[in-house]
């Protein structure tokens, strides 16, 4: 269950509902357009998912050239190259990440490491959990940025067929 809400500092967890038992599974989950992820931007990425118990992070817009795996400290990033080259901007476009807490990494081996990438814009990972009354969760957790409207038509296509 995903239970945050946004107060304009941040995102912060919702105090349990009377419908909530103190044993239910929470994951708590963000996405955000990051519009490049550096060094700088990476580590309070890391600081605020430990700080809020934040599970895993999708990211869009890392701006990132090559495709990789990095081992932090806060977990596992997997960054999906994007392949929408500079063109004058001094940056590239696109590129996706997936940041890992340490539970979410573990989740994620026990899938066996499983990533898929559908093309530029859609990228997923699989994460093998049990929920608070022990039952198996098999969880696909898709991480896409699409298209802005001034692309041309066939680009959005390409994305919609790529994301179902």
């Amino acid at each position: 269950m995903v239970s945050d809400t946004n107060d304009g500092r941040g995102w912060r967890p919702r105090p349990p509902t009377t419908q909530q038992q103190p044993n239910d599974f929470h994951a708590h989950f963000i996405s955000q357009n990051v519009q490049g992820f550096n060094g700088d931007k990476q580590q309070v990425l890391y600081a605020q998912m430990r700080q809020r118990g934040v599970f895993l992070s999708c990211l869009q817009e890392t701006w990132q050239v090559q495709t990789s795996l990095i081992d932090e400290n806060a977990g596992i990033v997997i960054v999906r190259a994007n392949t929408i080259p500079p063109a004058g901007r001094g940056h590239a476009s696109g590129g996706l990440a997936i940041v890992l807490s340490h539970p979410a990494r573990r989740a994620w081996s026990d899938a066996s490491s499983y990533v898929a990438r559908y093309g530029p814009r859609v990228m997923a990972v699989r994460l093998k959990m049990r929920d608070s009354e022990d039952k198996a969760l098999d969880i696909l957790v898709v991480c896409a940025n699409a298209p802005t409207s001034e692309k041309p038509a066939a680009e959005r296509e390409e994305f919609l067929s790529q994301a179902t």
